[in-house]
C-alpha cells in the first residue's frame, strides 16, 4: 500500500511567504496521518515574475492549440522564440529548485526522504489558497525526479471529505465523452482512442447542445467524464469555459447541478483535454470531484492527442491513476523538439480523501459513491426503534387480525398431502335428509331406523372406531339400536352450554356413566374473533352446571380409540403445569398471548389446528345412501376410523376456517373433526411436527433479525436501490415463514415485515431529505 503526502501552504509569494504543514498517511488510513512536520518557504516575487515571463514566451509559440483564443506567432529577430521559451523554462525551473532548497523548508524536505520509500507509490498533494502554485512546474522538484513512483496533484484547502464509497459490481467502465468545438483541431483522434479502450462503454456527444449534456449527466451513473475541444480560462486561473459547439460555451457553474448529480452517483474522474484548464479545475473544486486532469496552459492538438493515448494505455493497463498520469506526462518529452515544455502541461486535481483509483477498481468492483451514505449507528438505531414499535403494536393487539390473515394465506399455500386413508367420512346430505320421513327423524338429520342400519353395516366391516358426530340426547326407540350405541368402538357427542343458563346437550342416554369418560367427547371448538376455527380444544373440565360430562374432545377420543390398537395411550407429564402426552409426542398448550394471538381464552388444553392440505378433501367421503345401498368397498371401512356427520346447511353445522376466502365458503363440522383426528394421528404415528408458535423470546429475536436486516439495507445502499433490495428481503421473509410453517413453526410474519419495511422506509426518507438539504 502506498502513501499520500499532503503539503499545506498558507501565505503568499509577495509578503508573507508560506507556512508549510506536512502530513504523511498510508492510502488505506487517510484520516490518520502518521507523520506531521511544519516548515516555511520565504516570499519570492522573482519566481512569479519568471513564471509570467515563461508563460508569455510559451504562448507566443502556439498558433494551433485547443484554445479558442488565437495566439499571434512572431518569427524572426535575434532570438529564436523556441530558444527563448526553453531558456525561460530553465530559469523558472532553477528558481523553483532554489526556493525549495530554502533552509527553513529543509526539515520538511528531509523528513520526506526519511519517511518514504522510493519504491512505493507516493501521491504528493499540494493544498493552498494561492492558485498560482498550481502553475509552477512542481514535477521538476528533485524529490519528484528521484522518487520515480511519486506524482504531484493539487487540491483546494476548502475541499470537504467525500462520502465513502460502497462496492457495486460493473461490467464496463461508463464514459461520457463530450467532443466540443473542433475548429482547427481533430477531436476524432480522441474518439478513436476512447473507442479502442477495453471493457469500456463510451457514450459520445458531438458538438452537443447544453441540454443534451445536462440530461446525460442526470440520466445514469458515469465513471469518467471526458471533454475534448476548445476551452479557455479568464483572469488567469479563476474561471474556465468549454466551447461545446461553434456557437455556445459553458462555464462549470452552468453545469453545476448535473455535475453534482454525476458525482453523487459515482463519477470518479474528469479529463479536460483542452487548453487553460486550471480555471476549470478551480471551478470544479467546489463540487468535490475525486480526480481531475486538466492542461495548465494552451495545449497543441498533437500534444493533447498523444497525452490521451499514453494515459489511457497506461491507465487501462492497470497502472494506478497517478502513475499513469506521470508515465504519460514523461512520454510527452519526446515531442519537446517541436513542442517545448509539452511535459509541463498535464496537471492533476483531486479531493484530499479520494481513494486510490485504478481501471480495475472501476470494473470489479467499481467504487460508485453512495449519495449521502447513512451512518451505521443511525441505521441500526432505526432498526431498534421499529422493533419497539412492532412489539408495542403486537402487544396491543393491533396486529392480531393481520397476523391471523397472514397465517391463513400461508396455510393455503402448502402443498397437497393427499387424503388420509385412515379415515372415511359418511355424510348425511340434504338429499339424504329429504329421503327420510320427518316424523321418523324427530328433528334430527338421521332417523333411528337409518342409524341402526348404518351402524349395523359399518360395524360388520370391522372399523377400528366410529365417531358419531351427531347429537342424540334422546333414547333410541328400538333395542337393537340401543345396543349398537353401547359398542366400545363408538364415540359419541355432547356439548357444553355456551352461557351459564344453557346446560348444554347431553350424550346419548344409552351410554353408561362408567363408560362416558372414554366414549363421549365434547364438540366445543373455540372460534377466533373472526369466527374462524384455527384451534383444537383437546381437554377441558366441564362447567359445573353442564349436562355434558366429557373431559376430552370428540376428535381426541376418536383418535385415541384408533391408537389403542397400536398400543399407544394418553398420559400426563409430571410437571407443575402438566402437558398431554400421546406416545412420544408432547402436546404443548397455547397460552393467551401465543404467537399472533392476544388475550384469547386459552382455558383447557388447546393446540393450533393443522388442517391437512388436500385438494380432494381430508379423507374419502361417501353419502348415507351409498352405505345403506351397499355401494362402498368394505376395505374402505376395515381397520379405519369412520366419521358420521351431516352436511345439510340447514342444521348450521358449517364453519369458517383458514381456507375460507369469504364468509360463504364454510366447512362442515364433520370435516373439521376429520382434520382434528388426522392431525393427531399424523403427529403421533407419522412424526409430523406439531404446529405451534415460537416462544416470546424466539419471536423477539426473529423480529429483531429482520429489523437489523432493514438497517443494513439502509446503511449499505442508496434510497434508489433500497426499494428493490427491500422487496427482495420481504420475499425472503415470506419464504422463510413459509418454510418454517411447513416444519411446524408459526413465526411472526407481519411484525417482522413491519419492522423491516418500516426501517427501510424511514431510512430512505431521511436519506432523501438529507440529500435535498445538502443540494
Amino acid at each position: 500500500m502506498g502513501k499520500r503526502v499532503v503539503l499545506k501552504l498558507d501565505g503568499d509569494f509577495e509578503q508573507q511567504g508560506f507556512r508549510v504543514a506536512l502530513e504523511i498517511a498510508a492510502l488505506d488510513r487517510l484520516n490518520h496521518p502518521a507523520i506531521e512536520v511544519t516548515g516555511y518557504l520565504p516570499p519570492n516575487r522573482e519566481l512569479m515574475i519568471q513564471l509570467e515571463q515563461w508563460q508569455q514566451n510559451y504562448r507566443r509559440l502556439l498558433p494551433s492549440t485547443r484554445s479558442i483564443k488565437p495566439h499571434r506567432v512572431t518569427y524572426g529577430g535575434s532570438i529564436n522564440p523556441v530558444d527563448s521559451c526553453r531558456r525561460s523554462a530553465q530559469t523558472l525551473e532553477h528558481q523553483l529548485q532554489n526556493w525549495l532548497k530554502s533552509e527553513s523548508f529543509q526539515n520538511v524536505n528531509l523528513r520526506l526522504r526519511e519517511a518514504l520509500n522510493p519504491q512505493e507509490p507516493i501521491q504528493v498533494l499540494i493544498r493552498s489558497q494561492d492558485s498560482r502554485l498550481s502553475q509552477l512546474p512542481w514535477h521538476k522538484w528533485d524529490f519528484i525526479d528521484r522518487y520515480s513512483q511519486a506524482e504531484i496533484a493539487f487540491s483546494s484547502p476548502d475541499f470537504e471529505q467525500i462520502t465513502s464509497a460502497t462496492i457495486v459490481t460493473a461490467a464496463k467502465v461508463k464514459i461520457l465523452a463530450i467532443l466540443g468545438n473542433s475548429l482547427n483541431i481533430d477531436t476524432q483522434i480522441d474518439r478513436q482512442f476512447l473507442e479502442s479502450l477495453p471493457n469500456a462503454d463510451v457514450t459520445f456527444l458531438v458538438e452537443p447542445e447544453r441540454q443534451q449534456i445536462n440530461d446525460r449527466l442526470w440520466e445514469q451513473p458515469w465513471d469518467i467524464l471526458f471533454f475534448a475541444g476548445h476551452s479557455s480560462s479568464q483572469d488567469s486561473v479563476q474561471a474556465g469555459r468549454i466551447f461545446i459547439n461553434a456557437w455556445d460555451s459553458l462555464s462549470i457553474e452552468d453545469l453545476r447541478y448535473g455535475l453534482k448529480r454525476a458525482i453523487a452517483q459515482g463519477l470518479q474522474l474528469a479529463i479536460f483535454n483542452s487548453c487553460d484548464g486550471l480555471g476549470l479545475a478551480r471551478s470544479l473544486a467546489d463540487l468535490h470531484i475525486p480526480h481531475l486532469i486538466v492542461m495548465r496552459e494552451p495545449v497543441p492538438d498533437r500534444v493533447a492527442q498523444q497525452f490521451l493515448l499514453y494515459f489511457l494505455n497506461a491507465f487501462a493497463g492497470n497502472q494506478s491513476f497517478h502513475l499513469a498520469v506521470r508515465a504519460a506526462r514523461e512520454r510527452l518529452q519526446g515531442l519537446e523538439d517541436h513542442f517545448p515544455c509539452a511535459s509541463w502541461l498535464p496537471v492533476i486535481y483531486q479531493t484530499p480523501t479520494a481513494p486510490e483509483l485504478t481501471w480495475r477498481s472501476l470494473l470489479q468492483p467499481s467504487a460508485r459513491l453512495r449519495c449521502h451514505h447513512t451512518p451505521p449507528r443511525f441505521a441500526f438505531a432505526l432498526s431498534g426503534l421499529f422493533v419497539c414499535v412492532a412489539l408495542l403494536a403486537r402487544l396491543s393487539g393491533v396486529l392480531q387480525p393481520l397476523e391471523l390473515s397472514a397465517f391463513d394465506q400461508l396455510m393455503r399455500l402448502r402443498p397437497d398431502r393427499g387424503q388420509d386413508d385412515r379415515l372415511l367420512i359418511v355424510t348425511i346430505t340434504e338429499a339424504d335428509v329429504a329421503a327420510q320421513p320427518s316424523e321418523q327423524r324427530r328433528g334430527a338429520s338421521l332417523s333411528d331406523r337409518n342409524l341402526d342400519q348404518l351402524l349395523q353395516r359399518l360395524q360388520s366391516y370391522r372399523p377400528r372406531a366410529i365417531g358419531l358426530d351427531l347429537y342424540r340426547d334422546f333414547a333410541a326407540d328400538a333395542p337393537p339400536l340401543a345396543k349398537r350405541l353401547q359398542d366400545d368402538r363408538l364415540i359419541t357427542l355432547c356439548s357444553f352450554g355456551k352461557t351459564q343458563g344453557n346446560l348444554g346437550i347431553a350424550p346419548p342416554p344409552e351410554i353408561p356413566a362408567a363408560r362416558q369418560l372414554g366414549s363421549v367427547g365434547f364438540s366445543s371448538t373455540p372460534p377466533d374473533f373472526d369466527d374462524r376455527i384455527r384451534r383444537h380444544l383437546l381437554m377441558q373440565s366441564p362447567p359445573a352446571n353442564s349436562i355434558c360430562p366429557a373431559n376430552y374432545s370428540f376428535g381426541l377420543l376418536t383418535a385415541l380409540r384408533y391408537l389403542e390398537d397400536e398400543g399407544i395411550h394418553l398420559e400426563w407429564t409430571a410437571e407443575e403445569l402438566p402437558r398431554l402426552k400421546i406416545g412420544d409426542t408432547l402436546f404443548t398448550p397455547l397460552e393467551g398471548n401465543s404467537g399472533g394471538y392476544r388475550s384469547i381464552d386459552a382455558r383447557g388444553h388447546q393446540i393450533l389446528l393443522n388442517y391437512r392440505p388436500a385438494q380432494d378433501g381430508v379423507a374419502r367421503t361417501v353419502t348415507l345412501a351409498q352405505v345403506l345401498q351397499g355401494a362402498i368397498d368394505p376395505a374402505w371401512v376395515k381397520d379405519r376410523i369412520v366419521l358420521i356427520g351431516n352436511t345439510d346447511a340447514s342444521f348450521r353445522d358449517v364453519h369458517l376456517t383458514p381456507y375460507s376466502r369469504d364468509s360463504r365458503e364454510k366447512m362442515p363440522g364433520v370435516e373439521i373433526q376429520a382434520h382434528m383426528i388426522s392431525q393427531i394421528l399424523s403427529v403421533v404415528l407419522d412424526k409430523q411436527p406439531l404446529l405451534q408458535p415460537w416462544s416470546a423470546a424466539g419471536d423477539l429475536v426473529w423480529i429483531m433479525v429482520w429489523s437489523i436486516a432493514g438497517g443494513a439495507i439502509v446503511w449499505r445502499f442508496t434510497s434508489a436501490k433500497q426499494l428493490l433490495i427491500g422487496s427482495g428481503a420481504i420475499v425472503l421473509l415470506i419464504g422463510g415463514c413459509y418454510v418454517l410453517l411447513l416444519r411446524g413453526n408459526w413465526v411472526p410474519l407481519v411484525p417482522a415485515a413491519f419492522a423491516l419495511s418500516g426501517t427501510i422506509a424511514a431510512g430512505s426518507i431521511v436519506q432523501r431529505y438529507s440529500h435535498k438539504l445538502k443540494d
